[in-house]
């Protein structure tokens, strides 16, 4: 009752067409061609009885794309023979009014009118709306994107070159409103993200909510002229690294970065304030700040992330830093580990480097130097199984294992004046030859090495106890060559003769949640 002429056509959709005779700025993302399937439908009657009843001209075009390639991030992109359900019309009145779909994700409403000064068809205002439900016109003029989707990879979108088009969609997207189920921004996976993306200036203004990550990041519209990336968030918990992208990270693809945040975590590692700036060189990222603060421990140091040939990752991360605690308790907490040391005063600097980036799985390639100084402190007793007593430390085990032999003298919370030790870190195994524990009543030597990567030991260590304070059971020290060698090394682990000390020697062995300590000759 409405239209009185229809056709039916089918044809061919091909890439020349997309980006040539379309001018779509998709040139060298699309490839082949593809049925398509058109209906053109007449308003009833003569030009004038049309006109006054406002119908539209309409014309509708479906097809399933098989055949054409699109090089586009997900969920726009697929290959050749993949199909992707479309469909798009088209209602020609006094203006142009579109309505499309893709897929089962997006949705497409707009507006076309003539530019009144060339006559040339632009688009006014438009909406692609994710998921369920449909796009609805906006109100004002510009590109608007909202809804949800499962999963969003924002830096292929951000560094997305669309050629040869008018770029109307860059200078005209106005502002985004999407909720996406799983976000990947630089390497990082963020579940549960509602998020906000608005112009402003010559940036892109994000504002992100979840559990994890909440605050604003700018991103320069063109990344490509060094600009640099701000992140001023509230919290940033960096839990979870990208499982889908399995090539090695290239650190030169990465922009300059400015990151402040109130609230900075690493896996289940919470540091507290963060300040960080990375600048970007020709064969990386440099870090020229580096510093993170809580009420329990400091961090401050620098690093980078350069290209390394040498490397199979083709990169390798280098970290320098000094870390000070009053609250070594605490700091072992929030780092993850079984609180078994008790101190006000703990500081250690690290010289590490690891094949990869910064979030690669790098502690069987980790390497370089540790040094480690506590005073005036506790070792608790700990329980292995609930949680990480630390590899480094085998010393907070020590004491629950030791009170075998020494009731009278390793007591639940027995003290210490200091804790001290250096590491060498080759290949994320980590070597002492020198890690002491020095009390009032016991000295205690480790030598050997912690597996980081396989979390276990192979140590020695000897326990310096004062005759008065031993049990009968400790016994007599065997005498003979051997003796004196190892009354020579441990001696100068201490740096003072053990004369007049009772000597027992155990081999640390085994996992950290279950290590085996036991007597030795």
């Amino acid at each position: 009752d409405r239209y009185s002429l229809m056709f039916s056509a089918a044809g061919t959709l091909t890439s020349d067409a997309l980006t040539q005779k379309l001018g779509l700025p998709l040139t060298g993302r699309v490839a082949g061609s593809a049925p398509v399937d058109a209906n053109i439908r007449l308003p009833q009657g003569n030009k004038e009885r049309a006109a006054a009843a406002a119908l539209p001209v309409e014309i509708s075009l479906t097809s399933a794309l098989e055949g054409l390639g699109i090089d586009l991030p997900y969920p726009v992109g697929k290959p050749q023979e993949a199909a992707l359900p479309a469909s798009l019309l088209l209602s020609i009145g006094p203006s142009f009014d579109v309505r499309g779909a893709l897929g089962e994700w997006i949705d497409l409403v707009a507006l076309i009118q003539p530019d009144p000064g060339t006559a040339a068809l632009q688009v006014e205002r438009a909406t692609i709306h994710l998921g369920d439900g449909r796009a609805l016109l906006p109100l004002a003029a510009g590109l608007y994107v909202d809804g949800s989707i499962d999963q969003l990879r924002l830096g292929d979108w951000l560094n997305l070159k669309l050629t040869d088009g008018n770029g109307w969609v860059t200078d005209n997207l106005t502002a985004t409103q999407v909720s996406v189920d799983d976000l990947y921004i630089f390497g990082q996976r963020v579940r549960g993200v509602d998020g906000t993306l608005q112009r402003a200036g010559e940036n892109w203004l994000i504002d992100v909510q979840s559990e994890a990550v909440a605050g604003t990041v700018s991103v320069p519209r063109d990344l490509s002229q060094g600009d640099a990336v701000v992140l001023d968030m509230r919290r940033l918990a960096l839990l979870e690294a990208d499982p889908i992208d399995s090539e090695p990270a290239d650190p030169t693809s990465l922009p300059p970065l400015r990151i402040r945040a109130e609230q900075f975590a690493l896996g289940e590692r919470q540091f507290g304030a963060l300040e960080l700036d990375l600048d970007k060189t020709p064969d990386g990222l440099v870090a020229t700040r580096l510093a993170t603060a809580n009420e329990a421990f400091a961090v401050s140091g620098s690093g980078d992330w350069l290209l390394d040939s040498d490397e199979p990752e083709g990169s390798r991360t280098r970290l320098q830093a000094e870390i000070r605690s009053t609250d070594v308790k605490r700091m072992m907490r929030e780092l993850g580990y079984a609180p078994g040391i008790d101190a006000p005063d703990l500081t250690s600097t690290v010289d590490l480097s690891w094949a990869g980036g910064p979030d690669d799985d790098f502690l069987d390639s980790l390497d370089g130097e540790v040094s480690l100084r506590i005073v005036d402190g506790t070792l608790d007793e700990v329980d292995p199984g609930a949680g990480r007593v630390g590899g480094l430390i085998s010393l907070a085990e020590l004491p629950r294992r030791l009170a075998l032999d020494f009731r009278d003298v390793f007591q639940r919370g027995f003290n210490f004046d200091e804790i001290k030790g250096d590491f060498r870190l080759v290949n994320g195994a980590a070597y002492t030859c020198n890690l002491s524990l020095e009390g009032a009543s016991a000295d205690v030597g480790i030598i050997g090495r912690a597996s980081l990567d396989l979390r276990n030991y192979n140590q020695t260590a000897v326990v310096s106890v004062k005759v008065g304070n031993t049990l009968p059971a400790v016994g007599a020290v065997v005498a003979g060559p051997q003796v004196g060698a190892v009354l020579l090394l441990f001696s100068q682990i201490f740096k003072k003769p053990l004369q007049g000390m009772t000597q027992i020697y155990y081999q640390i062995n085994g996992s950290w949640d279950e290590p085996s300590i036991d007597r030795t000759d």
